[in-house]
């Protein structure tokens, strides 16, 4: 067994004209025990092999990367008065959950979105990731454009996601910090050269310290909290 947190894909049929890249998909909303994951092969009626492998998350690379350039973190307070500065706060979570609940004055470009093909890999992934209670998603590949459009005209942008996750690190458990969404999407802005490092902050705390700092809300439901560090999650709920 290997402890992972992303996962490659690879599908081989007997049918030449089927066939499938290996793909990696980050399992960061998994508990520990979840994380656990064999190198296995499963036959289906002597048809199809499907081989999944277990690879190490590039997280330190990109952790590494976002400490050399200096990238600071903000807490809610500060990011608000950012905003009022000109600065975008850039929510990366999934085009849903931004239209349900999200800070004012927020846009949107999702790192991730849902699974809604149906070649074999995204049938492979629904399957496994729904039997996880996991929410199948997939890697937005338009996410830098997406970000590109959004953040026109901006002085700088404040990434978040709903947990923050953390750039602080804490021996032995965390030496690379804590890895989010919202840390992995501003290790991309700044690769894909979307934004200088002098012009890209992390909201630490993420959205949850964003409402228990009762900032400004929109959406068409109330905000969840989502306390995933991102390893657990214990959720609670707060009317906005």
């Amino acid at each position: 067994f290997q402890k992972v947190t992303s996962v490659s894909y690879t599908c081989s049929f007997q049918n030449p004209k089927l066939s499938a890249q290996p793909a990696t998909h980050h399992l960061s909303q998994l508990r520990p025990s979840d994380r656990l994951l064999p190198h296995s092969r499963i036959r289906s009626a002597g048809r199809s092999v499907v081989k999944v492998n277990a690879e190490k998350t590039q997280w330190p690379a990109a952790y590494k990367y976002l400490k050399e350039a200096k990238v600071r973190s903000v807490g809610a307070k500060e990011a608000s008065q950012l905003m009022k500065r000109g600065w975008v706060l850039l929510d990366v979570r999934p085009q849903e959950v931004f239209q349900q609940s999200r800070a004012a004055g927020s846009k949107s470009a999702a790192l991730y979105q849902p699974i809604k093909g149906r070649s074999p890999l995204q049938l492979l992934r629904l399957g496994l990731f729904s039997s996880m209670g996991v929410a199948p998603v997939e890697e937005n590949l338009d996410f830098l454009e997406d970000a590109r459009e959004v953040l026109a005209g901006a002085q700088g942008v404040v990434v978040t996601c709903a947990e923050g996750g953390s750039m602080e690190a804490t021996l032995p458990s965390f030496p690379y910090g804590k890895s989010s969404r919202s840390l992995v999407a501003a290790y991309r802005l700044l690769e894909g050269e979307v934004f200088k490092s002098s012009q890209l902050v992390h909201l630490s705390s993420g959205l949850n310290g964003w409402f228990r700092e009762d900032l400004p809300a929109e959406g068409t439901e109330e905000w969840s909290f989502d306390a995933r560090t991102p390893s657990d999650a214990v959720s609670s709920s707060r009317k906005k």
